[in-house]
């Protein structure tokens, strides 16, 4: 691990940073696991970008269109840029998506799915599913996602149902029953539960 990212990471790095640690370079630490899943060195990398990004990058200002000249930048654009430069290292946790274990939500009876989508974030983003019952030849299936990039097992917040029909392979659509299609979420939760 590089002397930075070990400064980077303890207690008071922030401190350092505003003494002039930094005071000739501006560098952001490198992607690593331990980071991007640590929500208290989030948060010390954005104070870091708060602190550090306007001092060694040109935020433009606007020009005043009396007098020709340039004015410094308002709060709000030095504030987006900091959000851009934030958004941006952000990005780059994504690519350690596919060596990152998958985070099983809290509960029991959560099967993994898979993961659904395309592009780099879909990496990041596991479906897992769980039977809620079964009834006469149906079952409810309750969906959720996970991010590879929690910390901890993942409470869950937001989820789907979906109504199966076993026999017919059909699953409930709005307002009918619609035939399942393969490699989907439904299809997965009617091979792993019918």
């Amino acid at each position: 691990m590089p002397y930075f990212v070990a400064l980077f990471a303890l207690d008071g790095s922030q401190g350092l940073a505003q003494e002039g640690y930094f005071k000739d370079q501006y560098r952001l630490p490198p992607h690593t696991a331990f980071i991007c899943k640590s929500s208290a060195e989030q948060a010390r990398l954005r104070k870091y970008v708060e602190t550090n990004y306007p001092k060694y990058h040109k935020i433009s200002g606007s020009v005043n269109t009396w007098s020709g000249q340039m004015t410094p930048p308002s709060p709000l654009a030095v504030l987006a840029a900091v959000s851009a430069e934030i958004s941006r290292w952000q990005r780059g946790c994504f690519d350690l998506c596919p060596i990152l274990k998958p985070v099983k939500p809290i509960g029991s009876g959560w099967v993994m799915a898979g993961q659904y989508g395309s592009g780099q974030e879909s990496d990041c983003y596991d479906k897992w599913i769980k039977m809620v019952s079964r009834s006469s030849g149906r079952i409810e299936v309750e969906s959720t996602n996970t991010s590879r990039l929690s910390e901890r097992p993942a409470r869950v917040e937001f989820s789907s149902t979906h109504q199966i029909k076993c026999s017919t392979r059909e699953y409930w659509s709005k307002s009918t029953w619609a035939p399942i299609n393969s490699r989907t979420l439904v299809d997965k939760a009617a091979k792993t539960f019918c």
